[in-house]
């Protein structure tokens, strides 16, 4: 407590407050990022097409290289895809990805 004191008189308070919801935030998006890959990973592994781990890990690389991790998640929740361009841009990646990796 006594830091935080001395931390405010110093005016330095809200600059490591600033730090530490810059480093919170870059925690929480990667580590989201990084479940959402795996999700990603599992889903194109139990696909009807029996892919092959590889065919799955390029794919997943290229579509999280080209989508935003929001929609990626819309991917495997068509739901929540809010418009015809965001789904043409990602049937777009998809149909791409697929070719490069070799389907």
């Amino acid at each position: 407590m006594e830091f935080i004191k001395r931390l405010y008189r110093s005016g330095r308070l809200s600059r490591w407050l600033i730090f530490v919801a810059i480093v919170m935030f870059i925690v929480g998006y990667l580590s989201f990022r990084e479940t959402t890959q795996e999700k990603f990973m599992r889903g194109c592994l139990e696909g009807s097409t029996q892919p092959t781990v590889e065919m799955c890990q390029c794919l997943t690389e290229y579509v999280f290289e080209h989508l935003e991790a929001m929609q990626v998640i819309a991917i495997m929740e068509p739901d929540r895809i809010r418009s015809q361009r965001e789904l043409e841009n990602i049937q777009r990646v998809m149909r791409d990805g697929t070719q490069q990796c070799g389907w």
